[in-house]
């Protein structure tokens, strides 16, 4: 049996007053004060970056404690905190996420991260009924780190919304038919095909079952689509990434960057750059991934046909 993400907490209750005094600290459950600073640290990064009206946690995870790979960081006692912030804007820019990642990184280092869901305001009012329940329960736990203004009005919800169990496993059965037929078509090519092209199945493969597993466990359809930040969101809800692709030591890291290769990186690399050893053990870490994945994400599915 899958094991879920338990490490996760999401009892923030750190509220930060406006733009203007992001850093008025409540009390703050199961996290040190740095930890506390850094998410100031971070909210006054997004702030000073994109229009930003509220910024709620998701949860948060301390890196140091999570061994879903199994390997103990040995030597290393510092904290390091990793939050989950959904950021609502009066508008966003092409290269926003990018921005606030850099000034993050180079203001915390390796203290603190965060991975974003970032969504103007005003796009709560187009949000579908498929999204409905995430957001509601977002703004029913109430954990709101930064705000500006309101937003929860935005929502267009009048009674509380119920996850779809029809819409799910349509969802469901329409991201992993894709990933399988990628896995099938790189089957079809394996021996005779290019490294490249094989690599650009496996990355289409993984960013559909990643899809699968965010949207079952999550109920959330990401605006962002890179391998990295698909990986983060699953890390969130399941060690099942950490366990199939660990990024620890430099080997393992460099077989991750196989599945970050997009398509049209292709026009830029020799056709067979991608070492075929290396890819023949990523071909196979997908299939498995595939394999759990579906389970995983398939019973969470059924269980909404019990309620």
């Amino acid at each position: 049996m899958e094991r879920i993400n338990l490490r996760i907490r999401a009892n923030l209750i750190l509220r930060s007053m406006n733009r203007n005094n992001p850093s008025k600290s409540g009390c703050m459950q199961g996290i040190s004060n740095d930890a506390k600073v850094a998410l100031n640290k971070i909210c006054t990064i997004i702030a000073d970056t994109i229009e930003t009206d509220a910024v709620y946690c998701l949860g948060y995870r301390n890196t140091l404690n999570t061994i879903s790979t199994g390997i103990f960081i040995k030597d290393n006692h510092s904290e390091h905190i990793h939050f989950y912030l959904v950021v609502f804007a009066t508008k966003l820019k092409r290269n926003s996420l990018t921005k606030i990642d850099k000034q993050i990184s180079k203001c915390l280092g390796s203290q603190a991260a965060a991975t974003l869901l970032l969504h103007t305001t005003a796009s709560l009012q187009e949000v579908t009924k498929k999204q409905h329940y995430f957001f509601y329960r977002l703004f029913e736990q109430g954990n709101i780190v930064y705000q500006n203004r309101e937003v929860q009005s935005f929502l267009n919800v009048v009674d509380e919304p119920k996850s779809n169990y029809d819409d799910s496993r349509i969802y469901l059965y329409t991201r992993n038919t894709a990933a399988m037929d990628y896995l099938e078509a790189l089957a079809a090519i394996e021996k005779n095909g290019s490294t490249m092209t094989s690599a650009v199945l496996l990355h289409l493969a993984v960013e559909h079952i990643c899809l699968m597993l965010i949207h079952s466990l999550l109920g959330y359809h990401p605006q962002k689509f890179s391998t990295e930040y698909l990986f983060e969101l699953c890390d969130y809800a399941t060690t099942l990434t950490k366990e199939i692709f660990p990024r620890n030591t430099p080997h393992e890291k460099e077989l991750f960057k196989i599945l970050c290769i997009r398509p049209g990186m292709v026009r830029r690399r020799h056709i067979d750059a991608v070492p075929y050893q290396d890819l023949q053990i990523v071909a196979g870490r997908c299939r498995e991934f595939q394999s759990r994945a579906f389970k995983i994400a398939h019973k969470q599915i059924e269980l909404l046909n019990t309620k």
